[in-house]
C-alpha cells in the first residue's frame, strides 16, 4: 500500500504492471515454454531493460559472495485464486535454471518487453490522501523519477505499508 502524504504537481507516477494479465496475453507455445521455469534474482544483478546496464549497488566481489541468488518460479498461480502470472521478472532476474545465459537473457528481454507493454501499465496520478493497494504477487511497480523537491509543488512524500503473510480468508480454506 502507498499512502500519499505529499503530491507533486506534476510527475510521481507510480507505474503498475498487470502481471497476470501480461501472462493471459502470452500465446500458448510460450505458456508452455515458460511454465516451470525458475528465474534466479540477486541484488543488483539484472537489469531493467536490455538497452540499460545493471543497477548493481554490490561494489566489490566480497559483497556479492555475501549475497546469493534466490530462485523464483518464472510463472506463479496466485495462492489465493490459482490465477497464473509472470512473477520473476523484476530487474534482479539474470539467469534462468538450465539454460545458457545468452538463451536466458533473451528470453527474460522478450517477456519483459511483452510486459512492459501499454496495455498491461495503470499508472496512478497521486493527490494528497490517496491510498493505492496493489496485490504484488501480480503486478509489478516503479517510480516515475522526479528531480530533487524544491517546494511542496514539486514534493511527494508516500508512506509505504507491507502486509507479510497469507490473508486469513485463505489459511482458514486452506
Amino acid at each position: 500500500m502507498l499512502y500519499s502524504i505529499t503530491a507533486p504537481e506534476e510527475g510521481g507516477e507510480t507505474q503498475f504492471c498487470d502481471m497476470a494479465t501480461a501472462y493471459d496475453n502470452l500465446d500458448e507455445a510460450m505458456k508452455r515454454r515458460i511454465d516451470g521455469i525458475r528465474v534466479a534474482h540477486k541484488y543488483g544483478r539484472g537489469k531493467r531493460r536490455r538497452d540499460e546496464p545493471p543497477a548493481n549497488p554490490i561494489v566489490n566481489d566480497e559483497q556479492d559472495s555475501r549475497v546469493p541468488p534466490v530462485w523464483h518460479p518464472l510463472v506463479m498461480p496466485h495462492p489465493v485464486t490459482g490465477r497464473k502470472a509472470l512473477y520473476a521478472l523484476g530487474h534482479g532476474a539474470y539467469a534462468i535454471e538450465g539454460m545458457a545465459d545468452g538463451e536466458a537473457e533473451a528470453l527474460l528481454d522478450e517477456l519483459k518487453d511483452h510486459a512492459l507493454e501499454e496495455r498491461h501499465i495503470y499508472r496512478h496520478k497521486y493527490t494528497a490522501g490517496d491510498l493505492v493497494v496493489w496485490d504484488t504477487l501480480q503486478t509489478m511497480h516503479a517510480a516515475t523519477p522526479i528531480g530533487v523537491a524544491t517546494g511542496k509543488a514539486d514534493s511527494r512524500l508516500l508512506w509505504r505499508i507491507s502486509v507479510r503473510g497469507r490473508p486469513a480468508v485463505h489459511a482458514e480454506a486452506a
